[in-house]
Parts: C-alpha cells; structure tokens; sequence
C-alpha cells in the first residue's frame, strides 16, 4: 500500500485521478503498479515529501487503486472511498505509513434527484464548453462523468476555492449536503471562468483595434 500526499487537488469518492507517473514516484517513494492500493492523503499546505510530517495531513483521506499506467508518463487513480487517518507514522527516510478506517457516508440523497444534479451541472459545462475549439473533445469526455464526485475531481486542479474549502466538503458525511455543495462550487467556478474568458476576449479586441488604428496611421 501507497500513501499519496495531495495538495491543490482534492479527490472525491469514485472518481479518476490522473497525474504524472513522476510526481507519483517522487511524493511516494515508490514505483507505481497496476491495482496497488493507495491511500490519497490531503496535505493542509504545500510540501515536498522530505517536508511533511505527522500532522501535514487533514484528517479524512481516500482509498482508491492505480487502474492504469501508461508509456506517455501519466498514470490512473481510481478513488473509492473516504477513510480516517487514524494514525500517521513518519519515518527516517520520509517514508510515509498510515493506519485508517472506513468513513461512513449519510445516504440521504434519492438516486433520481443526484442523477439530475449530475445532467443539469454536465448541460451547464457542455454549454460553456460549446464556443471553445476542443467543444467536441470535451463533450466526449463530459459523457463519461456519472456523479457530481467525478465533475469535481477532474476540475479540482483549476478550481479557484482553496484547498481547505473542498478539503471540507470532502469530510461531510451527508451526501445530500456533499452534492449540494458540489454543485454550488462547480457553478460558482463556472461563472468565474465564463466572466474571466469573456474579459480575456474584450482584452485581445481592445488590442488589435488598438493595433489596426496603429496600423492606419503609419499608412497615412
């Protein structure tokens, strides 16, 4: 068994997490292999592995499996489900060794009412994905998403709320409270995106008018 350290990106239950096959290695110790199980354990701020100690972790982590390697320097992680750290040894050579136990979830949500969580949140990504160049790829991978955990996971990298903030919603034990917060944060930071993309474009108008207005003068 593996203990994954994890900062700006976390996990939720049931989803897949792709990273490069080095950063595996180096935070782990380890050479990744296929069906290993790994414990992902959230850091509470930015370390390298020969910085942490006994508590840099927040205490509910994840189980999960490496699913997949592949040749071009990018592996799988499958998450399961959540665990307490219940306790952290490091030793020596940083080395890294948890004992844990299963978390238990609330299951207070309808399977109707996520479902439609999760087609109302992929609809709303899919149309803000609609005026981008990759729209078509992106709408293949959209597909695959099956709950509001996986919607979360792949956008946790680029997700403007802190690590402390989706920490918490990771260690909420009511999924009707976890979807529902979920699906506020992934709305919320659509909209930033959306207002930052049509900023960004106002910006590269502003300058090529700039630029043809320049571009006249010289002419005249």
């Amino acid at each position: 068994m593996a203990v994954l350290p994890l900062y700006n990106t976390v996990p939720f239950p049931e989803a897949n997490i792709y990273l490069k096959t080095d950063y595996y290695t180096m935070m782990t110790g380890k050479q990744p292999v296929t069906d290993e199980r790994v414990i992902l354990a959230i850091l509470k701020k930015k370390l390298g592995r020969e910085e942490i100690e006994e508590d840099s972790f927040y205490p509910v982590g994840l189980s999960g499996s490496i699913s997949e390697i592949n040749d071009n320097g990018f592996l799988v992680i499958r998450s399961r489900y959540r665990v307490n750290l219940d306790e952290v040894t490091v030793y020596w050579d940083h080395d890294i060794e948890v004992s844990v136990s299963r978390r238990a979830d609330i299951d207070d949500i309808d399977e109707k009412e996520r479902q439609q969580k999760v087609k109302d949140v992929k609809n709303r990504i899919i149309q803000f994905a609609s005026g981008m160049q990759s729209n078509a790829l992106a709408r293949g991978y959209i597909a695959e998403w099956d709950s509001l955990e996986e919607i979360a996971t792949a956008f946790s990298p680029w997700i403007m709320n802190s690590t402390q903030e989706q920490y918490e919603i990771l260690a909420l034990d009511s999924r009707r409270e976890r979807s529902e917060r979920l699906e506020k944060m992934i709305y919320e930071n659509i909209e930033m995106f959306q207002v930052n993309n049509e900023a960004k474009s106002a910006q590269e108008e502003d300058y090529q008018k700039i630029y043809r207005e320049s571009a006249i003068r010289k002419q005249i």
